[in-house]
């Protein structure tokens, strides 16, 4: 029996997403109208889930967000404009934290208190940083071997906050995912439900965009294949195959 998965999802434009940011010159579009199919089939299953939303998203959504409060949904930081930590000063760091935090709950009436950072980077700071702007946990944790940016690690300090990881499985010195974002649409869902009952961590979280699901968003020109389809691939799918899993009612800070 597939064990239930914890629902989150980062609240992020197409256009924000690494793959594909430098190609992009028209930012016209916007996936954020899938947030609403998701909030349907959510709760359908009875499901609620964490919502990590870019604060400069939040600011152009309002009703949005508000609506998926009022699903009862938590709602958490991804940062304010999609910034990599890796790049990151301290300074640069501590605003992005405290910046995107305070816009979040004036505009939810919800205390903040989750962070993932963009594509899980990280850096010497983070940890510090995020203890010091009232954060009690975080979501960073996706050790892939292999992949160009998920999977490094930077020593944390003492003030290091409970991090709920992405699930993983290893076989033999290889680490791989189980299920989520670009994994979730190039997997079967089959496939990844077999993964998921092996998978040490818990709880299981599932992760993705809007526009892992945006069937209209821009197909770019001059995009290179492995990037093209990083990207795109399983999105025509995507809906579908979301349908297939079992979500549970549990949001990421109920684990606290």
């Amino acid at each position: 029996m597939t064990k239930d998965l914890v629902f989150t999802i980062d609240v992020e434009e197409w256009f924000h997403a690494e793959n594909i940011s430098t190609y992009v010159y028209d930012t016209a579009h916007s996936s954020m109208g899938l947030l609403y199919t998701l909030l349907e089939i959510l709760e359908r299953k009875n499901a609620r889930g964490t919502f990590f939303w870019l604060s400069d998203v939040a600011v152009k959504n309002k009703r949005l967000l508000e609506d998926v409060v009022n699903a009862g949904h938590e709602i958490a930081s991804h940062g304010i404009d999609h910034a990599l930590l890796t790049s990151l000063s301290e300074t640069e760091t501590r605003r992005q934290l405290q910046k995107s935090k305070a816009i979040l709950e004036d505009m939810s009436g919800t205390e903040i208190l989750g962070f993932r950072s963009p594509c899980f980077s990280t850096n010497k700071y983070l940890s510090t940083e995020l203890s010091l702007c009232g954060y009690k946990y975080t979501s960073n944790g996706m050790h892939v071997t292999g992949h160009d940016r998920y999977g490094g690690r930077v020593k944390q300090n003492a003030t290091a906050l409970p991090d709920f990881e992405l699930p993983t499985i290893k076989i033999g010195r290889v680490s791989i995912p189980v299920t989520g974002g670009g994994y979730f649409r190039l997997f079967p869902a089959q496939f990844q439900k077999r993964l998921i009952n092996y998978s040490a961590v818990k709880p299981i979280i599932f992760y993705c965009h809007p526009w892992d699901f945006d069937v209209k968003q821009p197909v770019l020109n001059g995009l290179p294949f492995v990037k093209k389809f990083r990207h795109y691939v399983g999105i025509k799918s995507a809906l579908q195959k979301v349908e297939k899993f079992n979500f549970s009612n549990k949001t990421l800070s109920d684990f606290l």
